[in-house]
Parts: C-alpha cells; structure tokens; sequence
C-alpha cells in the first residue's frame, strides 16, 4: 500500500492511498506516523494506521463535545457508542483524552458541587442525588462532598425565598428546603438563628 497524497483540508489533512482509501486526520497524527507522500505500507501497518486514523477522528468529535461544557467518562462512552465503534477503540479515545486533561471525573465532581452550591443553592443531599444520577460512585462523590457543607448556602436560600410572598409563611418555606434536600433539623436550626 502506498500514500499518494496528503491534502489540507481546513484545519485537518485528507491521506489518500493507492487503493483510493481516503482519511480525514489531524495535523498531530501525520507528525506522530513520520508521514510522507510515496510512503510504503505494509498492511500490517496500513492496519495500524486505519486503527489510527479512527481513533483520531472520534478523539476530534469527543473534543468538539467536550468544547460546549465538562463531560463524565460515562457521557463520553454513551456518545462513541452511538458510531458503533469497539470498546477498545473507545477505551483508547478515553485514555487519550485523560491523559490529555480534557476528561477528568473529579474535576468534574467538583464543578458541578460548586455550582450547585454557589449557582443553584442546592444541598449536599440534592447533589450527591444528582451525581449519583449521573452515573458515579457513591464512594467517589462521597470522597469530595465531605470537604463540603451546605449550612452557608442553607441560610443564602431562606433569605432569598424569604422575600417572596408565598414563602413568608413558616410551613410552606421548611417543606420547600425539605424538598430540595435539607434536613429537618438543619432547617429549624437556621430559622431559629435568624
């Protein structure tokens, strides 16, 4: 097998073979296969580069999704398997993108504990619930919220629901924080020390 010609096309490079193979690949992994027009393949190799190239055009999808906002491990495996690709495949592409820091559970466990704390003005319970959902280990999750507490964003919540009318009343406003998760003694604590 032999690579007749390497053509940019935007910000990616199309490799054509003299088999009338094309594939659409990035600047890094020509520079990483040492790629040059009248190369020889032997199909052992021409093998390893079709493996290649695929890696690296879902690894390039992966970074478009990732780009919008952070991503699990376990939105990045739902979304490969929709292109029908190997598990290994995507055990790769996941691998590249960790060691890349473009996927990192834990930070994202942290992201999203603070902006549910600061943003929405959820407790620890709501967001352990809501990480749980969204696939992670209760030891995970449990492991970071413990550095973590939900007094000061009890008492943010009250003042601001406070203000309106409907929640001026004592019982609707602690069955409001019972249902976003607060407990009931918690509650009555911070009332009590307005």
């Amino acid at each position: 097998m032999k690579l007749v010609q390497i053509k940019p096309i935007g910000q990616l490079f199309q490799v054509v073979f003299d088999n009338d193979q094309k594939f659409l690949i990035s600047s890094s992994l020509i520079i990483e296969g040492n790629l040059q027009i009248d190369q020889f393949f032997s199909t052992e190799e021409y093998l390893k580069f079709e493996s290649a190239a695929l890696i690296d055009k879902n690894y390039l999808k992966c970074l478009n999704f990732i780009a919008y906002r952070q991503r699990t491990t376990k939105e990045i495996q739902t979304y490969l398997m929709k292109f029908n690709l190997d598990q290994l495949i995507i055990e790769s592409i996941i691998k590249k993108l960790q060691q890349n820091n473009f996927l990192n559970d834990n930070h994202f466990i942290e992201a999203f504990i603070n902006d549910s704390l600061n943003l929405n003005l959820r407790s620890i319970k709501m967001i352990r619930f809501n990480l749980l959902k969204k696939g992670f280990k209760k030891s995970e999750v449990d492991k970071i919220l413990i550095n973590y507490d939900d007094q000061e964003i009890l008492k943010k919540l009250i003042l601001k629901k406070q203000k309106i009318k409907n929640y001026q009343n004592p019982q609707k406003l602690i069955n409001y924080l019972l249902n976003q998760g607060f407990d009931y003694q918690q509650i009555k604590t911070a009332l009590s020390n307005q």
